[in-house]
């Protein structure tokens, strides 16, 4: 990382993190949703992704799951607002980070939260665990007490973060899990 002789980060630092972000997004689009690299690629050369006579594009369904055309379908559609829900999804999440920061008194400067929400982020992609569970604990311990953050605060606020981004939204999962099988059924019922 490039560092002013005041300690703070550069802008290619940020630019740095910025372009691992993006390259994480459309990784992640690539491997998540079939024919990804084709929108992307034709994004990229020119060609319009949507004709206004026909609507927006739509790759015929060569084989696979339907939910995954459809899911395929949506974004070629709607990709803008998924971008823009995928980047929100990780700004609020190192915004959580940060909440979880100052709850425990730590005072980081944001830059290195930055880098250490990075380095967990990272860890959470080893597919040992699911969610990267433990190592991305052990690791943003870490990272953050680099940060200047005391280890008893970096504990409790890593502890604190995961247990708002990753174990509270287990239940609400179930939760909405469960409310949608009743609305299917009780639709199901009713067509009948």
């Amino acid at each position: 990382m490039i560092v002013r002789a005041g300690g703070t980060p550069s802008r290619g630092a940020w630019a740095s993190v910025l372009s691992h972000e993006v390259d994480r997004l459309i990784w992640r689009l690539q491997h998540r949703v079939p024919h990804t690299s084709r929108l992307v690629y034709n994004s990229g050369n020119g060609a319009s992704r949507a004709d206004p006579a026909r609507g927006p594009r739509r790759y015929p369904q060569e084989h696979g799951n339907p939910l995954q055309h459809e899911v395929r379908n949506a974004l070629l559609s709607r990709g803008i607002p998924a971008l823009l829900a995928a980047a929100g999804n990780t700004g609020f999440d190192y915004l959580a980070l940060l909440c979880a920061l100052r709850t425990v008194g730590a005072q980081p400067r944001p830059s290195l939260v930055v880098l250490a929400y990075t380095g967990a982020e990272l860890l959470a992609l080893i597919p040992l665990t699911p969610g990267g569970l433990g190592f991305v604990e052990a690791g943003l311990v870490g990272t953050l007490t680099l940060a200047g953050v005391s280890p008893a605060d970096a504990l409790l606020a890593t502890l604190t973060y995961r247990l708002v981004s990753y174990w509270l939204p287990i239940p609400a999962g179930g939760v909405a899990y469960v409310a949608f099988r009743r609305r299917e059924s009780a639709s199901a019922r009713a067509v009948t």
